[in-house]
C-alpha cells in the first residue's frame, strides 16, 4: 500500500489506464452548462429539439421528458418550483442516456468501457449540440465517476485493497466488538485541472450518498469523484472535448491512488 500513499491522489501526469472487466461503476457522466438565452424562447427551443432529436436519433431513439424542479429554501420552509424541461434521449438497453435542457447537456451511462469510448460519444453529442444551436459559451464542465461494492465478499475485503484515509471511521482501533453502521466523508479540492469533489461511505442497506442512486439491500462502500471546471470557456465541441478529458483524468488519478493491487485485480485489472 505504500506505493500509492507515496504517489498522492493528485500526482503530475497521466496515471496508466487500467481497464477493469467488471469495474464497479455504477454510473458516469459528464456535462457542460450554459447561461439562459434569448435564442431559447419556448418556440425557438421547441425547434432546436425537433433537430437535434434527428441528429441523435440513430444513438438514442427512445425520447423522454421531465421537468427540471428547483428546491428554495426560505424563512417559510423549504419550497420547490418547475424551472425547464428536460428532454431524455435513450439507447434502445437504455444503458446510455443524453439529457438536453435550455442550460446544459448531460450524457450518462451505466455501461462505461474506457475514456475514449465516453469522450467520443459525448463529441458526438456535443456537435449535434453545435450544428443547431449558436450556444456562445459554457460556464461549468463536470466528469462524474460514481463507483460502489457491495457484495459481502468485497465488503470483508475492503481493509486490503482500499486506502485506509478512505475507510473513515472504519479505519479506528479497537473495533473488533463495534459494528459501524455508517461513515460518510466528503472533500472538495481545488487544482491546476480544476475542482474536485470526492464523496466516500460505508453505508447500512438501502442507503445511497446521492439520492438520484438508489441503494442496495446490502452495506456498501461508495466512491464519488466529480471533477468539474467553472471556467468560462466557448461552446467548441473540441475544445470541450479536451477540458472533458483532463477533468476525468483528475477524477481517475484520485480512483487510482484510492484502491490498491488487490482491487485492481479482483475487478478484473492488472497492477499498479
Amino acid at each position: 500500500m505504500s506505493s500509492t500513499v507515496e504517489l498522492g491522489p493528485f500526482q503530475p501526469g497521466e496515471w496508466d489506464e487500467v481497464h477493469l472487466e467488471s469495474a464497479p461503476l455504477i454510473r458516469v457522466l459528464a456535462q457542460v452548462r450554459w447561461d439562459e438565452l434569448t435564442q431559447f424562447s419556448n418556440a425557438r427551443f421547441d425547434e432546436v429539439v425537433q433537430q437535434l432529436e434527428q441528429r441523435v436519433a440513430h444513438a438514442y431513439p427512445i425520447k423522454g421528458v421531465s421537468k427540471e424542479t428547483q428546491f428554495n429554501i426560505t424563512p417559510q420552509g423549504v419550497s420547490q418550483s418547475e424551472v425547464g424541461t428536460v428532454y431524455r434521449f435513450s439507447s434502445v438497453e437504455e444503458t446510455w442516456r443524453f439529457y438536453f435542457a435550455s442550460t446544459f447537456a448531460t450524457l450518462e451511462t451505466t455501461e462505461y468501457t474506457s475514456r475514449d469510448d465516453f469522450c467520443a460519444r459525448f463529441l458526438e453529442v456535443l456537435t449535434a449540440i453545435a450544428e443547431v444551436t449558436s450556444i456562445p459559451r459554457v460556464i461549468r464542465t463536470g466528469y462524474r465517476y460514481v463507483n460502489r461494492v457491495h457484495e459481502p465478499g468485497d465488503m470483508d475485503e475492503l481493509s486490503n485493497e482500499i486506502n485506509p484515509l478512505l475507510l473513515g471511521g472504519k479505519n479506528l482501533p479497537g473495533l473488533d466488538d463495534v459494528r459501524v453502521q455508517h461513515t460518510l466523508s466528503e472533500t472538495l479540492y481545488s487544482t491546476s485541472k480544476g475542482n474536485l469533489l470526492a464523496k466516500w461511505a460505508i453505508l447500512p442497506p438501502g442507503a445511497s450518498i446521492d439520492p438520484t442512486i438508489e441503494g442496495v439491500n446490502t452495506n456498501s462502500w461508495m466512491l464519488d469523484l466529480d471533477a468539474f471546471s467553472e471556467r468560462k470557456q466557448p461552446f467548441s465541441p473540441s475544445e470541450l472535448i479536451a477540458n472533458t478529458r483532463e477533468l476525468s483524468s483528475l477524477g481517475y488519478g484520485f480512483f487510482r491512488w484510492a484502491v490498491d493491487n488487490p482491487f485492481l485485480e479482483r475487478f478484473g485489472g492488472g497492477t499498479k
